[in-house]
């Protein structure tokens, strides 16, 4: 113990020295990448232990130590408890955080920018809008550099509410900053506005000047190669991209009250989904779905069937690869979907960047088998069941997630759809997994894999997706209200969701079979012909208030944008 007591002096007079500096008058001892602080430390509560605990991501013991000060009312215990709170994978986290940035706020302006970042994070229409003010106000007294990513980032996801067209002039000053996050979120933006070849070819230029800022254009550069069909550049930048990878941090932590931590395990799962993914399918595993669980008119013709459902046939499991760890292996009775020949996917490069996950600790291994229950030709060999337990045993938001739709989509598992149902509540408790959890919870009751459909539930969850951005919910929604046995019939209802599904690139098309004739006709054309002018104009009053909280109002860019010939010049 006397051995202590010089070192916690030397700390007290670090100021100013290497790795420690002064933020509002507190002392920020930055924790070394290879070093350790010390865990659990009895006494009372401390403002700078507490943050350091923060930095160092022991959420648990920050909030020991920072909610006593912040209930006492002290404003840097409230700062950074709302910063743990933010940077939580917990639903409920986030209203906490929201909440104590809202007490600090009066004594301390810099909660502008984070509080501002988290309203925008809830996705709530009207949150969205005050986070809009807050950091408008906040440029027009110049307080704080970051809030004009945070504006770019607000108009990136919600772009209805850049009435003023400011985004572009965002993005162009941002991509000049001396900060590393204010170009990333310009980058950020100027992928969502990928239009044609030539803006693709400016993203592509920033990409490569700013990889060490945005590690997610490894990403776009590997779309690049893939769909010029340069196999060459392909390999060599799936290579380059490992390489990088293994060198961040895989939770970086700075002292920045709104960073959110660098998820590594998310960033090489998504690389892996990039060299297969099928360019216009919003939704991969969805789409298999309704491949096997749905056939054309013209089949139906054929086959004498009554109705458009089948339960399908699985393609016989491909030629197993060998595992490059101590994974368990697949139970050999599961069968496999094999991969699509169209799209220009790469499964091979695609196996080769999971392998390389399954070497890794954490949550590199419940990335990889999540990618696997998206993709289910993808590691043939691992068991991804299990792999996807241990990581719920971990309590690992994805896992659950994960696990649910292994259960609910027959392809590497047998259907256990409690199963599914029990994983697809859990995932509800999450911010990065609440929103398609309610959407498959939505289809769960929908396809009556519990008993009965249930449309009522289904609405219920459907309803929370639409209004989150998810346009395949719109697209249920439409049908649930126009012909789904055991929901009330809303020609009105079915018309408002039919139009967002449109304005989400996604029109809805009901197919039929009538007397043994086949038919199919897009939903929304059918019900504006259909509906009186009393009912399109109710319809169309009623479109207008849910467009104002689903907040989507751009369509969907394929990736084979990269192939296009450059026919317009970039945007400024």
């Amino acid at each position: 113990m006397r051995q202590l007591v010089p070192i916690l002096i030397g700390i007290s007079m670090l100021a100013g020295c290497a790795d420690v500096h002064v933020r509002k008058g507190l002392p920020i001892v930055a924790k070394p990448r290879d070093g350790a602080l010390i865990a659990g430390t009895d006494g009372a509560a401390d403002i700078g232990r507490g943050n350091q605990a923060r930095l160092a991501g022991r959420h648990d013991d920050a909030i020991r130590d920072l909610e006593p000060m912040a209930q006492r009312g002290y404003a840097d215990a409230m700062l950074y408890l709302a910063a743990v709170y933010a940077q939580s994978p917990s639903m409920a986290a986030q209203d906490k955080a929201i909440a104590w940035y809202r007490k600090a706020l009066p004594q301390r302006p810099e909660a502008v920018v984070p509080m501002a970042r988290a309203l925008t994070q809830s996705g709530q229409t009207r949150l969205v809008a005050e986070a809009e003010q807050l950091l408008l106000a906040t440029r027009r007294r110049h307080d704080d550099p970051l809030a004009d990513a945070a504006l770019l980032n607000l108009y990136g996801l919600f772009p209805a509410f850049d009435t003023k067209q400011q985004a572009p002039k965002l993005a162009a000053a941002l991509i000049k900053s001396p900060l590393p996050e204010s170009r990333a979120t310009a980058i950020n933006w100027y992928r969502d506005e990928i239009t044609d070849r030539a803006s693709a070819e400016r993203l592509l230029a920033l990409c490569r000047k700013n990889l060490d800022a945005a590690p997610e254009c490894y990403l776009d550069l590997v779309e690049y190669y893939r769909f010029t069909r340069d196999k060459a550049g392909l390999e060599k930048q799936v290579d380059a991209a490992l390489k990088a990878f293994d060198t961040l941090t895989p939770l970086k932590v700075s002292d920045s009250l709104d960073a959110m931590p660098l998820d590594v395990a998310a960033l090489a799962g998504r690389l892996a989904v990039t060299l297969v993914e099928q360019p216009g399918i919003e939704d991969t595993l969805e789409q298999a779905e309704a491949v096997r669980n749905t056939r054309t008119a013209d089949e139906l013709l054929r086959d004498g069937a009554a109705d458009d459902s089948t339960d399908g046939s699985e393609a016989p499991d491909p030629t197993p690869q060998t595992a490059a760890d101590a994974v368990p292996a697949t139970p050999a009775t599961v069968a496999i979907v094999p991969p699509s020949a169209s799209g220009n996917a790469e499964p091979e490069l695609a196996n080769k960047v999971l392998r390389w996950m399954l070497k890794r600790p954490g949550a590199m291994k419940v990335e990889a088998a999540a990618v696997a229950v998206g993709f289910p030709y993808l590691l043939p060999d691992i068991d991804i069941e299990a792999l996807l337990k241990a990581g719920v045993a971990d309590q690992r938001p994805r896992a659950s997630l994960m696990l649910g739709e292994l259960y609910f989509f027959n392809q590497r598992a047998p259907r256990e759809a409690d199963l599914a149902e029990m994983h697809f509540k859990t995932a509800l408790n999450y911010r990065e997994t609440s929103i398609p959890a309610h959407y498959r919870l939505g289809r769960l009751y929908q396809q009556g894999y519990l008993g009965r459909p249930d449309p009522a539930k289904s609405l219920e969850h459907f309803l929370y997706a639409a209004r989150h951005r998810v346009t395949a919910a719109d697209t249920h929604l439409s049908r649930l209200f126009y012909d789904t046995p055991g929901a009330r019939t809303n020609r009105v209802n079915a018309y408002v969701f039919a139009k967002l599904s449109s304005d989400g690139g996604y029109p809805v098309v009901v197919r039929t079979l009538r007397n043994g004739v086949p038919n199919a006709y897009p939903l929304l054309e059918r019900l504006t012909a259909d509906l009186t002018p009393a009912e399109l104009e109710a319809a169309e009053a009623l479109y207008q208030k849910e467009r104002k909280v689903h907040l989507v109002t751009r369509r969907p860019i394929g990736p084979e944008v990269w192939a296009q010939e450059t026919t317009a010049k970039p945007r400024s």
